[in-house]
């Protein structure tokens, strides 16, 4: 049997193709995650992705073996390269994408053959957004899906490296077929947002704005009265600096 590589964060597009391989399709699956020392969630995320592992244990015990470790890989282990880092400095300069993709299709490149990226379908938070270029260059559905030129901007093929197994889905319909395959439970364990505070969803970040806007509902933060006091204080010393 073959085994799907899979970029896996415990957010909830991950997770759902992680349930989806596992549940619908019957693969087997090596999940990986790359370790980047500034993301203020990886104590969150490594936590949701434990959660959901535990959960698939109870609920699918038969299934769960086909679960392989978690490959964790540090960011400054990954491989420089200069064509991808310019590839994605051009498209930075045109579109919305985040600082991940230039790391992300080099970890690709040299350390896991096209492992899956989970993007869904409709990014309505950020225009112009890298995804819109990609969604006329996608060929195939499922694992089989990729990007495939010819290439209106040179920089689009960093994600060449790269297969889209839900792209085609949205987040809603996501929790749809989670709700109708039976496992809504363990995507709620998921955890997405970049800046938590006080162990919740902050509601602000663009993971969080993204989710909100693909339908889904969750618990965030509520800033209290004292927050405000902080961050007063904060914009004030920032003046006095100046």
């Amino acid at each position: 049997m073959d085994v799907i590589n899979l970029l896996w964060t415990g957010g909830w597009d991950s997770t759902y193709r992680l349930l989806e391989l596992l549940l619908i399709e019957d693969q087997m699956v090596r999940p990986h995650y790359i370790v980047d020392p500034e993301r203020e969630s990886i104590a969150n995320e490594i936590i949701a992705m434990t959660r959901i592992r535990n959960r698939i244990q109870v609920s699918f015990p038969t299934r769960a073996a086909r679960i392989l470790p978690l490959e964790m890989v540090h960011l400054e282990a990954i491989q420089p390269d200069e064509e991808i880092t310019g590839w994605f400095q051009q498209l930075a300069g045109k579109f919305h994408i985040g600082i991940q993709f230039d790391w992300l299709a080099r970890f690709a490149k040299y350390n896991v053959r096209e492992p899956e990226l989970c993007i869904e379908n409709g990014r309505p938070v950020f225009p112009p957004d890298i995804f819109d270029c990609i969604q006329p260059l996608l060929s195939g559905k499922g694992h089989a899906c990729r990007v495939e030129g010819p290439f209106p901007e040179p920089g689009l093929q960093m994600f060449t490296y790269f297969r889209f197994p839900v792209i085609h889905l949205t987040k809603d319909e996501m929790r749809i077929i989670s709700e109708e395959r039976g496992f809504s439970d363990i995507m709620q364990l998921t955890w997405f947002c970049h800046k938590p505070q006080k162990g919740l969803p902050c509601g602000k970040c663009q993971a969080c704005l993204m989710t909100s806007a693909g339908g889904l509902e969750f618990p965030c933060y509520q800033p209290t009265f004292w927050d405000w006091i902080n961050d007063v204080q904060k914009r004030f010393f920032v003046l006095l600096m100046k």
